[in-house]
């Protein structure tokens, strides 16, 4: 079976529907031999994306007058057909009767009424739960791979996005081949400025994840068969050898997407999703061969942030604006790494691939030089590393307050109003070199300077 048939598997709510109408009248006539909560069908689906079918009573069906149970014994198996690839020969109903508490599973406050059967009571259960990656060591990767640069803010409304977009387009200039991960599941956006409807692949990294849980070869096959990405239509503005892929979080195929999203983060044959997202970078990486990946993470304090900022080896922007909320919200994210993250003496792990952006900059010296100073107390109380009375300045993972070097140094992104509501492909005017430059001018140098592996020069 292909990886689209398989997706649509698992999206099968028109199937079921389909089935449970073929005896929906006997069906009811069944429930109703029953008092609630009881006079109800029961759709759990775990978090693998398989549907599980609970039915009060016994497989027997004893209540029901003996003529009619082989009717109802077909439409049960009508049911299990439509889910028939999601079962594994596994049972895929299961009865009242055979449980240690079924009143407290029909009666759980996470299901929800499935209303497109109206008589038949269908119930819905979505078994959810999420990790959190935060408290994982952070670790740094010894394998080659190509430049990865993360854009986190801790409050979104930034221009992360925006910066983003506009660093594919200067290193799209520059002749490079980019790929894009739209991973701001919860709210995904980027993906929808670098890729027109008609551009955008069949299935999203969402997808990916559902496969995974399920059937990898499947999920290798959306990539080798590069179903999960598309070039931007930046392609089309800049010509040259240049080149940027994006892998949306979703594509024009993709169903049930709050339901895949929230089993996002479930281990996987002893898997969690940090060996998941690091496998599908890696597979990404390894069939287009770029020289830089961006990934778009989830503002907050999320686990695709955590993934990308400490989990990828990757370089992480940190965006920013000056306000005592942003600077509140930065102290509680860099307590918890200085808490709980296994950092090492000398900045040897993520930290040193941390860099401070001011967004949304004002031109005005006063507001760089307040930005600048609360940026430095972050840091300095959280994760620098303290001199011993016999160290100097610049021993060990610690800096002065104007080192140009240190990863609180900001790199502004200055605010223009030509850039509102940035959307380059639709709006070529606005990338006007002197506005662009303004704007992104020194973002778009600390990109030429990690690409170079020079020393980070803020001046």
């Amino acid at each position: 079976m292909s990886a689209e048939k398989y997706l649509k598997t698992l999206d099968c709510h028109d199937a079921i529907r389909r089935a449970l109408e073929y005896q929906k009248n006997l069906w009811v006539q069944y429930l109703a031999l029953f008092p609630a909560p009881f006079n109800s069908l029961l759709f759990v689906r775990d978090w693998q994306g398989r549907i599980h079918v609970g039915v009060p009573g016994n497989k027997n069906f004893d209540k029901l007058p003996e003529a009619l149970r082989p009717e109802l014994q077909n439409a049960v198996a009508a049911v299990e057909k439509a889910i028939d690839v999601l079962l594994f020969e596994r049972e895929g109903f299961f009865y009242s009767d055979d449980l240690y508490d079924a009143r407290a599973l029909w009666e759980s406050v996470d299901r929800v009424l499935w209303d497109e059967l109206d008589p038949l009571s269908v119930y819905w259960i979505e078994r959810q739960t999420k990790e959190k990656i935060w408290v994982q060591s952070p670790v740094v990767s010894t394998v080659p791979h190509p430049l990865r640069v993360a854009f986190f803010g801790i409050k979104g409304g930034v221009g992360r996005s925006s910066a983003l977009l506009a660093s594919a387009y200067h290193l799209l200039a520059q002749g490079k081949k980019v790929l894009v991960l739209d991973a701001d599941f919860e709210s995904p956006g980027v993906s929808a400025t670098l890729l027109a409807e008609e551009l955008r692949p069949d299935y999203g990294l969402l997808d990916w994840f559902a496969l995974d849980a399920l059937r990898p070869d499947l999920a290798t096959e959306l990539i080798s068969t590069r179903r999960l990405m598309e070039r931007s239509g930046l392609d089309r503005i800049v010509s040259g050898e240049g080149t940027v892929w994006v892998a949306p979080s979703f594509g024009r195929e993709t169903q049930d997407y709050v339901g895949k999203l929230g089993r996002l983060y479930q281990d996987v044959a002893e898997q969690g999703y940090v060996q998941r997202f690091g496998r599908l970078l890696k597979s990404l990486e390894t069939e287009l061969q770029p020289d830089v990946v961006l990934l778009d993470s989830r503002a907050g304090v999320d686990d695709t942030a955590a993934v990308a900022l400490t989990q990828l080896d990757a370089h992480g922007l940190l965006f920013a604006t000056h306000g005592r909320a942003t600077w509140t919200a930065y102290g509680h994210l860099f307590k918890h790494w200085q808490s709980f993250a296994h950092l090492r003496a000398g900045g040897e792990d993520f930290r040193s691939k941390l860099h401070m952006v001011s967004a949304l900059t004002p031109v005005d010296a006063a507001y760089d030089r307040a930005f600048l100073d609360a940026s430095y107390s972050l840091f300095l109380d959280h994760l620098y590393e303290d001199l011993a009375a016999d160290q100097m300045e610049g021993d060990g993972f610690n800096y002065g307050a104007d080192d140009p070097d240190a990863p609180h140094r900001p790199w502004r992104v200055r605010w223009h109003d030509a850039l509102r509501h940035f959307d380059p492909i639709q709006n070529p005017a606005q990338l006007d070199a002197s506005v662009f430059e303004m704007a992104f001018g020194e973002l778009t140098s600390l990109f030429d300077q990690l690409l170079g592996a020079g020393e980070l020069d803020h001046e």
